[in-house]
């Protein structure tokens, strides 16, 4: 498998040569590609038919010369949403592309398919995944065939979902990029529920540079989903260079990987040698607010499929009927406080703004972990993989806030590191450059 850089190396999208191959021409060569590739890779699900925009005689969109994968979560026209657990939901051919899936259409994509994802998006392994960036290092999840897709080549960009961290977690194992939006600035509109109030769909791609054209693509309000916010704008003020990078006092607290710890540590200098301001900001609900976020993922995760709940152990996995019978047991007082952890955190985090423009810590407070193994090294201490993988990305779930991962290096085993970089509300353009800086300062050495 090849690495990060797209189908025949290409680098930014920007940069395609535009009508250099008609979106069939491309087409084409991917699915030659993932024939190679598959089922060894375990990313591509569905190939998707090909529509009359793949044929290269309509007007060239700002996404032509695209190859666009979608999570199986994600409609797409004429394929089956099958969510990972065919047969358990609905899957019948699609009628029409997940609105997000439309825009990228419009804007000139072409759509290999669908993309592989943990069963029902609730989970964060990826196990029939493969990671092209580390042979026998789990590829994340839930979206991991986004991102292996795009680690592998296969694709240049992807959609995913992000519940709890499910498009920064597999971003950061694969060595790509990815960003969870503002919850409600991308409409769910044709996308399978996991948790109603929590439920994101966010870009995967080989840079920064792609990562942020897709994601502007799937921005906007749209009117048929009840969820998407009519507010939403697009941020086109630059970033100043003396930009305020926030550093979390409570990360200090956290039990991390000394390898993680010290990439931390060199991305915050490299920052501050570029001219930006590193600026100390305490958030006291942030080390909750994880486990609140999954609480209240567990408790929805079990409305949206409690009207088959006779049959969450014959169709399921293990772990995900274990997250399921424990959302369906939660008590109301208990759901309460974990939504007031996102109150409190949400408050803190406004606080916070006026002082800083992003926060900068770890995707993860761990190393890639070993496929198979239920816990992961953490310092000095041994954690259950799951809960160490949200540890850093659930809490900007629970308040809604974009984030972003993107990969500063390696360990000394060769596994992706990935850094966050977390935003205002609505504030995706000062995320994605400070995320565009640290690809650019190119932290492999430090």
């Amino acid at each position: 498998m090849s690495g990060p850089g797209g189908l025949d190396g290409l680098g930014a999208i920007a940069a395609v040569a535009r009508g250099a191959a008609t979106g069939a021409a491309l087409l084409s060569d991917a699915a030659a590609r993932a024939e190679a590739l598959e089922p060894d890779l375990g990313a591509l699900v569905h190939t998707a038919p090909e529509t009359p925009a793949d044929d290269g005689d309509s007007d060239l969109g700002p996404l032509a010369g695209l190859v666009l994968g979608v999570k199986e979560i994600i409609s797409v026209e004429g394929l089956p949403r099958t969510c990972g657990a065919p047969h358990f939901v609905d899957d019948a051919a699609r009628s029409q592309d997940a609105t997000a899936v439309a825009r990228l259409r419009e804007a000139g994509a072409a759509v290999l398919g669908t993309l592989s994802s943990h069963v029902l998006a609730f989970g964060v392994i990826g196990p029939a995944t493969a990671n092209p960036a580390v042979p026998g290092r789990i590829a994340g999840g839930s979206s991991s065939g986004s991102a292996a897709a795009v680690a592998a080549g296969l694709v240049h960009a992807a959609l995913g979902s992000d519940t709890g961290g499910s498009v920064r977690i597999p971003a950061a194992c694969c060595g790509v990029v990815g960003l969870k939006p503002t919850r409600g600035s991308v409409s769910l509109a044709g996308v399978a529920a996991l948790a109603w109030s929590l439920d994101t769909v966010g870009a995967i791609a080989a840079t920064v540079a792609d990562c942020r054209l897709v994601s502007e693509v799937i921005r906007g309000y749209d009117p048929t989903d009840p969820a998407s916010d009519p507010n939403t704008t697009r941020s086109d003020a630059p970033t100043p260079a003396e930009v305020r990078i926030g550093v979390l006092d409570e990360i200090h607290q956290e039990a991390i990987d000394p390898q993680v710890r010290t990439r931390w540590e060199a991305a915050l200098e490299a920052l501050e040698a570029d001219g930006a301001r590193l600026v100390p900001v305490r958030l006291p609900s942030f080390p909750e607010a994880n486990e609140g976020n999954g609480l209240i993922l567990c408790a929805e995760a079990a409305a949206v499929h409690g009207e088959q709940q006779s049959r969450w152990h014959e169709a399921l996995p293990a772990d995900v009927v274990r997250r399921l019978e424990l959302g369906s047991e939660l008590d109301a007082v208990t759901t309460a406080r974990a939504r007031r952890l996102g109150t409190l955190l949400t408050w803190e985090l406004r606080a916070a703004f006026r002082d800083v423009d992003v926060l900068v810590l770890p995707t993860l407070p761990c190393r890639v972990p070993v496929l198979g193994r239920r816990q992961v090294a953490v310092g000095d201490d041994k954690e259950p993989v799951t809960a160490a993988l949200t540890r850093f990305t659930g809490p900007w779930n629970l308040v809604g806030a974009p984030a972003g991962s993107v990969p500063t290096g390696v360990d000394d085993e060769g596994a992706p590191i990935g850094m966050q970089v977390v935003g205002p509300w609505h504030g995706e353009g000062p995320v994605l450059d400070v995320m565009t800086r640290l690809e650019a300062l190119d932290l492999r050495g430090h």
